[in-house]
């Protein structure tokens, strides 16, 4: 499901009338989920931001929040917002069920390429009564990193943001055409004195890709290594491998 399409779709003026003409209550809600990391808030501020659109966040393991004040909250809303309930597996608002089958396995991460949103799913299933149709009419999954997105997350940290051609200010006079600094990742490039630094980080980000394996890690556990080697591309493809047996370690210890 394009979830961008979709809301750009239902912020249309049009189908605020729509909804009005025949009664319907003019709202959407989104059931984002799946492994801590992978995404979701993010996506929402994201969208936020896309549309222009406030957004007003409530976790539901706020102490002292009661059912009053939370109604209170919806009343005083702005007709065009966003609201982000977060934590709502955790909040008692959940049917814990027994799965048919246990094994050790269970409560431990797969090391095989499965769908781990499932297993997610099974361990805690939300209320029927509040993701009814109504409440929430699109249900929308998110799972540990692919190797494409291992690939583009690598790509994405390392890329040059910077211009790498003259900033002209003011075309008549030269005293006001700046070169820009290099960023870190153009000053390793050169020192090393590599050509076709474009084509090069491709490569180290296919490399690195196949390094991780798919559907083990969130983005942001990734994107938390390579922070800790955000100027160092190389030695990020030097040392994944070693990374990756010793969080495969804590996750069987787990």
């Amino acid at each position: 499901m394009d979830v961008l399409a979709d809301i750009n779709e239902y912020l249309n003026p049009t189908t605020a009338r729509w909804y009005a003409n025949r009664g319907i209550p003019y709202r959407r809600g989104y059931l984002f989920y799946g492994p801590p990391g992978t995404g979701k808030t993010s996506l929402t501020f994201a969208l936020a931001g896309v549309f222009g659109l406030d957004i007003h966040v409530v976790s539901l393991l706020e102490p002292t929040l009661t059912e009053e004040e939370l109604g209170m909250l919806f009343t005083n809303l702005p007709a065009r917002c966003i609201v982000l309930l977060e934590d709502i597996d955790t909040a008692g608002l959940i049917r814990v069920e027994a799965p048919e089958e246990t094994t050790e396995s269970d409560d431990k991460r797969d090391f095989n390429v499965g769908d781990l949103t499932k297993a997610f799913k099974k361990a805690k299933k939300l209320d029927e009564a509040l993701i009814r149709p109504g409440r929430v009419d699109h249900q929308v999954p998110f799972s540990h990193a692919s190797q494409t997105q291992i690939k583009e997350l690598f790509e994405r940290m390392y890329t040059d943001d910077l211009p790498t051609t003259k900033i002209v200010i003011a075309p008549d006079s030269q005293s006001d055409v700046l070169t820009p600094p290099m960023t870190p990742i153009s000053v390793e490039f050169e020192k090393n004195g590599h050509g076709g630094e474009e084509s090069e980080l491709e490569d180290i980000a296919r490399r690195f890709s196949k390094k991780v394996p798919e559907n083990m890690f969130s983005p942001a556990e990734i994107q938390g290594f390579l922070l800790k080697r955000k100027t160092e591309p190389r030695k990020a493809l030097e040392e994944v491998g070693e990374w990756v047996r010793g969080m495969e370690q804590v996750f069987k210890t787990a």
